[in-house]
């Protein structure tokens, strides 16, 4: 987004044609972002007591062996595995897996 209004600056916008550009920007705007390990965020605080919930996409054994690593390091008040809704493993396939986070 700093790219495009700096773009749009040079090319001689406006201050207010480059905050409505980035204002359109924004809500389309996404970032997915993973880490390598837990234990980071709980250290700083970022994560504390947590609901963890595991996902997979015919990867069951694969959200086992998550849920037990991540039980092994993190305070989780609950954990609990589903099964992807299909709207979502259509797109992944057989195999994919991961966790959700709720503090």
């Amino acid at each position: 987004m700093v790219i495009e209004a700096a773009r749009d600056a040079l090319a001689g916008a406006s201050l207010d044609s480059v905050v409505g550009r980035l204002k359109a920007i924004i809500p389309k705007a996404q970032m997915l972002q993973t880490a390598d390990t837990l234990k980071y965020l709980y250290k700083g605080g970022r994560m504390g007591k947590v609901k963890v919930a595991f996902v997979h996409a015919a990867a069951a054994e694969e959200a086992e062996k998550l849920k037990a690593m991540v039980e092994q390091r993190i305070d989780c008040v609950e954990t609990l595995i589903a099964e992807l809704s299909p709207a979502l493993g259509v797109h992944t396939g057989p195999g994919a897996w991961g966790y959700v986070i709720s503090p």
